[in-house]
């Protein structure tokens, strides 16, 4: 039907899902500052480790948007941390996000993160096998396999980023993207019909206005999600071998971070931390940032 040698895709619906996703990363970089709330003792985890932890996004509060993987060999693929862009949030978030009397506020520059990453099982216990180790680029996972499977005489299965960056959330009812879907094929002389293309950055970045929210005990009740106003580092992982256990799943992921992380700490603590509480908490954060500038905000 003609040679393939420049050939171009045709898809409408493939072309807006790209500018989307674009548009979706550039708007993400005009924070200087973004803002996580968690507790005062997993804050201090993060200053110690300097690593902070992703949730794969078939474990997020969103039920809706759990099942928006439709591709199969992407459902487990995502890795989030969810961050906003206001340094001021409503008063049930430090109830939901950062335990109540607990809770903190901390900013978080995107430029701190590194391109490494580490697997866990469950929070707090890391995936030491080596086959699991994930590679900065597929060449480097593809050149690691061999030696390997030489090596080990077994299955093993090198992953590799390939989708890595911060994405500002877009709220909206209407706007449903799928990752998938048919494009044609221009061959000069003819159009092949029924190809199919993947997205799959366009997963993880659109949030209907309302949802279901499962909390922190099971509950699951309407949430108001623009409240959240939410920008996430989202991560892709792809393995050289598609052959693991359906049953293998990966809840949790660590991201290292830059050894200059935090040296500036932006902090508020939650409204119901006691005075007492806070001097305290203060002091001990000095003693990890020893030379850090600590900003607390009122």
């Amino acid at each position: 039907m003609g040679n393939l040698v420049g050939a171009k895709v045709e898809s409408q619906d493939l072309i807006k899902n790209n500018k989307f996703i674009y548009e979706s990363k550039e708007t993400a970089k005009k924070y200087k500052w973004l803002y996580q709330c968690t507790n005062i003792e997993a804050l201090k985890n993060i200053l110690k480790s300097k690593e902070i932890w992703l949730s794969n996004l078939k474990t997020v509060n969103d039920a809706e948007e759990v099942k928006r993987i439709n591709v199969p060999e992407f459902e487990k693929s995502f890795f989030v941390a969810c961050f906003t862009y206001e340094d001021n949030i409503p008063k049930e978030h430090w109830g939901e996000y950062g335990d109540g009397e607990n809770g903190v506020l901390y900013g978080f520059k995107q430029d701190w993160v590194l391109r490494e990453a580490e697997l866990m099982w469950r929070p707090g216990e890391k995936v030491e096998d080596i086959d699991f180790k994930i590679y900065s680029k597929f060449d480097e996972a593809l050149e690691a396999a061999c030696p390997m499977l030489k090596k080990h005489k077994r299955v093993c299965n090198p992953y590799f980023f390939w989708d890595f960056g911060f994405y500002q959330i877009v709220y909206d009812d209407e706007l449903k993207k799928e990752m998938s879907g048919e494009c044609a094929l221009d061959i000069g002389d003819g159009i092949l019909k029924g190809v199919r293309f993947i997205t799959p950055s366009v997963v993880g970045i659109i949030k209907n206005t309302h949802g279901l929210c499962k909390g922190k005990n099971a509950e699951v009740y309407d949430k108001d999600w623009t409240t959240e106003k939410e920008v996430r580092l989202k991560v892709g992982i792809g393995t050289t071998h598609d052959i693991l256990p359906k049953e293998l799943f990966f809840p949790k992921m660590a991201i290292k971070l830059k050894e200059n992380a935090f040296d500036e700490l932006v902090i508020r603590f939650s409204p119901t931390m006691t005075e007492e509480k806070r001097k305290e908490n203060i002091k001990e954060i000095e003693k990890l940032l020893p030379n850090g500038v600590i900003n607390v905000l009122q």
